[in-house]
């Protein structure tokens, strides 16, 4: 099973040979890489205020009927020149690329599980034919 080649499993027709674990080795990188993208296209838009954050503010607080009348209003942002803000939203967009990087490691982990499982029962089955 280690000799086969990508192509000589994907066109594979009876499903003898699996194709997954260098279909993952791809698309972990692939995944990899749009993670990392994410990381920086958010770090480079919370750090250069790209983002815009409005909270309508009034007496009534934050209803939505009282936030319609524009004269009693007042548009607040929230992050603005905060560095401690920025520095905390940079923790929670770090924290979350890791976290989707992880899901997604273990989401193909369990794929390669599924795949090694169906390999070896498909070995105790040739092994329970040949005795």
């Amino acid at each position: 099973m280690g000799n086969e080649s990508f192509f000589s499993s994907l066109f594979n027709l009876d499903f003898s040979k699996y194709a997954t674990r260098p279909f993952l080795r791809v698309l972990y990188i692939i995944a990899f890489v749009i993670v990392a993208l994410n990381l920086v296209f958010f770090l480079l838009a919370t750090w250069t205020d790209a983002f815009q954050f409005n909270i309508t503010v009034n007496s009534d607080g934050f209803d939505q009927s009282a936030a319609e009348s524009a004269d009693e209003t007042e548009s607040v942002s929230s992050i603005g020149d905060n560095t401690a803000a920025k520095v905390v939203l940079t923790l929670i967009i770090v924290l979350q690329s890791l976290i989707n990087l992880v899901i997604v490691r273990v989401i193909m982990e369990i794929a390669v599980a599924l795949v090694s499982t169906a390999a070896a029962w498909g070995r105790i089955k040739q092994r329970g034919l040949a005795a």
